[in-house]
C-alpha cells in the first residue's frame, strides 16, 4: 500500500520536473511559517529536488537515472561553495532567493538536502558512474563541513539526530576519520543528554518526533560503526516509549502539550505513520498521502513492548522532560531549552477515553508551542481548544503561561517576558520589548470541527461545551498595566484584551502589573485553588494537594521568570 502511494507521489514529481533548470519546479502561494523566506511565485526548490532524485533511485527507475543526477549536480551549483563565506556548504530553500536574500539562512538545510546525497551513496553506489560519485561526495562533504562548524546542541533534538546521522555516515562513505570522531562525539552526547532526560527536548512533537524516528532508522540502516547502531537503537526506543504512551487512540490525536507544533490537531500524518509503525494495528492510513516522501521509504517498527501502551487512555502523566545538567556546554548552538542554567521542566497530560488535555508547567507562547489545551473527538472530527498570546494577529513570543496541573484541572497564570522576542524567540533581531501594536493580550480559541460547541458565559465563567466534553474556563483575575483587563467573548474564543485601537507602540519592560489568573476543568467539578501575592510574584495553590505555579506580576527577562520558584 506504501510502495503505491510513494510511486504515485513520484510520478506526480515528473510532471513537475523542469528540464531546463534540472529541478522541480511549483507554485508557492503562502510564505508559510516565514521565518526563513517569504517569496512566493514560481519557485524551484532544493529539497523537494533532492528529494526526488532519491526516489528515482529507491524506485529502481532506471530510466530517469540521468535525471536524478543531474538534479545532484545542480544541488551542488547552488550549494555554498566558498570556503571563506559564514554559509559554506550551506543551501538555500529556492533557486530564486540565494543565501544572502533570505531573511535568514536555515542552517538545517546542509542535513535536510544532504541525507539525499547519503541514501543513493550508500544504497545505490553501484549505479553510479565513478566521476558521479566522486562529484556527489565533494557536495557531501561540503555539506558536512557546515554542519560541524554550526555545534548543533543535543537540545534541537531532531537536528542533533539528523545531523549525526548525516556525519556520521558521511564520515563512513568518505572514509574520514576525522570527521567519524566529531560525529560519534556528538550523537555519544545527544544519547547522554536524552537518555538522562528520559525524553527529548522537543517534547512529544507531533511532527519532530516521527522526524526523529526516520534520522534513527537511518542510523540503523546506514551506520557500520557497531556503537553508535546501539546508541540508535536505544534512543529509538526512548522515541518510541514517549509516542506510545501519548497517542490516544480512541479519538486519534496525540495529547498534549506538544513543544513544537505546527497545527492544533494532526491532519492525519501522525496516525498514518502509527498505522505504518504498527501494522495497522494502531493510527490510521487515511493521511498517507500527508507523509514526508521519502519517509514511505523507510522500515518503521514500533517494538512489541510498546504497543500496550496504545491500549491505556486513562492516566496522568507528570514527566520531567529535562533535567538539570552540565552535559551541554557554552560552545554549542542551543535552540529548544535555551539556557545552560534551565531548571527542571515538567509537561503535565490527562488522558481518557473522551479528550486528552495537557500543559507545560513554564512556558512561553510562540507559535509552535501547544499548552494548556484540550483535545477531543466526538465522532465528528477533531477539535481542539487552546491557550494562546497574541500581538496584532500572530502569535507572541513574548507571552508566559506557569501551571500546576493534576488530572482533569489546569490552575494557570499568565504573564510577559521583556527580552524574548516577538515572532521568533531566536530569529527575532529586535528583543528591546517595545513593539508596535493595534491588539496585545491573550486568547483561548477553539478550532477544528467545532460547528457544535457552544461557548456560554455567566460573569467570568465561560463554559465550552458539545455532546463530548464540558470545559470550564475560570478567569479569576486580569490585570494590564496595573488596572483591570477586558475581558471579551466570541463564537470560538475568549479574550483578554490588554491594548486594542490603533497602532502605537507598547513597551513592555514599562508596563506595571500586568498578569492573569485562571483555572480550567473538563468534564468534573472545579477545583478550589487560592491565588496570592508572593513578594513580586503572583502564587497560584490548589487547595487540596499544595501545587503551585508562580509567575512574576510585572513583566521580566525570560529566565527570571524561568527559574522563579
Amino acid at each position: 500500500m506504501y510502495n503505491k502511494v510513494f510511486i504515485d507521489r513520484l510520478n506526480k514529481l515528473h510532471t513537475m520536473w523542469d528540464e531546463s533548470e534540472c529541478m522541480i519546479g511549483e507554485m508557492k502561494s503562502n510564505v508559510g511559517s516565514g521565518y526563513h523566506s517569504t517569496i512566493t511565485g514560481r519557485v524551484h526548490g532544493t529539497n523537494i529536488t533532492a528529494e526526488y532524485a532519491s526516489g528515482i533511485f529507491y524506485a529502481g527507475q532506471k530510466e530517469y537515472y540521468k535525471r536524478a543526477v543531474a538534479a545532484f549536480e545542480r544541488l551542488g551549483q547552488l550549494q555554498d561553495s566558498d570556503p571563506e563565506s559564514k554559509t559554506y556548504g550551506l543551501w538555500p530553500y529556492f533557486k530564486e532567493e540565494d543565501l544572502h536574500a533570505m531573511k535568514a539562512p536555515d542552517y538545517n538545510f546542509s542535513d535536510f538536502i544532504s541525507k539525499h546525497f547519503i541514501y543513493v551513496l550508500k544504497m545505490h553506489s553501484d549505479e553510479l558512474e565513478p566521476d558521479e560519485r566522486e562529484m556527489m561526495k565533494t557536495i557531501l562533504c561540503r555539506a558536512m563541513r557546515c554542519s560541524i562548524k554550526r555545534n548543533v546542541s543535543p537540545d534541537y533534538s531532531n537536528i542533533s539526530m539528523m545531523s549525526s546521522m548525516t556525519i556520521i555516515s558521511a564520515a563512513e562513505l568518505l572514509e574520514d576519520e576525522a570527521m567519524l570522531e566529531n560525529g560519534k562525539a556528538r550523537l555519544c552526547k545527544a544519547y547522554e543528554y536524552n537518555m538522562f532526560s528520559g525524553a527529548f527536548s522537543e517534547y512529544n512533537s507531533s511532527t519532530y518526533t516521527i522526524l526523529l524516528l526516520a534520522e534513527l532508522t537511518r542510523m540503523k540502516l546506514f551506520f557500520k560503526d557497531e556503537e553508535c547502531c546501539q546508541m540508535a537503537q536505544e534512543l529509538e526506543d526512548l522515541s518510541w516509549e514517549n509516542l506510545s504512551l501519548y497517542y490516544n487512540t480512541k479519538i486519534g490525536q496525540l495529547s498534549p502539550p506538544e513543544k513544537r507544533s505546527y497545527r492544533d490537531l494532526d491532519d492525519g500524518q501522525l496516525s498514518a505513520f502509527i498505522y505504518l509503525a504498527t501494522d495497522g494495528k494502531y493510527g490510521s492510513p487515511d493521511g498517507e498521502d500527508k507523509l514526508v516522501m521519502s519517509f514511505l521509504t523507510l522500515p518503521f517498527k514500533c517494538p512489541d513492548r510498546f504497543l500496550k501502551n496504545f491500549d491505556i487512555n486513562n492516566k496522568f502523566i507528570d514527566k520531567a522532560y529535562y533535567k538539570k545538567n552540565n552535559i551541554r556546554s557554552a560552545d554549542e548552538d542551543t535552540v529548544i531549552i535555551r539556557s545552560l542554567d534551565s531548571p527542571e521542566l515538567h509537561a503535565y497530560t490527562f488522558m481518557t477515553d473522551k479528550y486528552s488535555m495537557g500543559a507545560f508547567d513554564k512556558s512561553d507562547l510562540w507559535n509552535q508551542r501547544r499548552t494548556c489545551s484540550v483535545v477531543w473527538s466526538d465522532g465528528n472530527g477533531s477539535k481542539s481548544f487552546r491557550l494562546r498570546g497574541i500581538n496584532g494577529d500572530y502569535d507572541y513570543c513574548s507571552a508566559l503561561s506557569s501551571v500546576t496541573m493534576t488530572d482533569n484541572s489546569i490552575g494557570g497564570l499568565l504573564g510577559y517576558a521583556t527580552d524574548h522576542g516577538d515572532f521568533h524567540y531566536i530569529l527575532d533581531k529586535d528583543k528591546s520589548g517595545a513593539i508596535k501594536t493595534n491588539y496585545l493580550g491573550f486568547k483561548f480559541c477553539l478550532s477544528g470541527n467545532t460547528d457544535d460547541v457552544k461557548i456560554t458565559r455567566d460573569k467570568n465563567v465561560f463554559t465550552i461545551s458539545d455532546s463530548t466534553v464540558t470545559i470550564r474556563l475560570n478567569i479569576i483575575k486580569w490585570i494590564f498595566d496595573g488596572k483591570e483587563g477586558e475581558i471579551a467573548c466570541g463564537e470560538k474564543e475568549i479574550e483578554l484584551i490588554g491594548y486594542q485601537g490603533a497602532e502605537k507602540e507598547i513597551d513592555i519592560k514599562k508596563l506595571k502589573e500586568s498578569y492573569a489568573v485562571f483555572t480550567m476543568t473538563v468534564n468534573g467539578d472545579e477545583v478550589d485553588y487560592t491565588a496570592e501575592k508572593d513578594g513580586d510574584a503572583v502564587r497560584l495553590t490548589r487547595c487540596d494537594n499544595g501545587k503551585s505555579a508562580v509567575i512574576n506580576a510585572k513583566p521580566c527577562p525570560f529566565d527570571e521568570f524561568m527559574n522563579l520558584k
